[in-house]
């Protein structure tokens, strides 16, 4: 499964949950300026907990996915 969310606030939001990377990747890419710099995508596997560790994050900009979890550009 692939969430994408903002970072921008510490709770980040979910924007959208996604079975498909392509798909969570298209709309990370659409909605990239309502939160410059702060769309994030990450997957979880279906069974996820947070004790399990998490992917990593990478940038946006790059399309090519780095474990499919990545920041859009001007993140930290």
């Amino acid at each position: 499964m692939w969430i994408v969310q903002q970072d921008e606030t510490p709770d980040n939001v979910v924007l959208g949950v996604f079975d498909d990377p392509d798909e969570a990747d298209g709309y990370a890419e659409a909605i990239k300026d309502d939160f410059p710099g702060h769309v994030i995508i990450e997957e979880y596997p279906l069974g996820y907990k947070y004790t399990d560790g998490s992917a990593g994050f990478s940038d946006i900009a790059y399309p090519a996915f780095c474990g499919r979890a990545y920041r859009s550009p001007g993140s930290p």
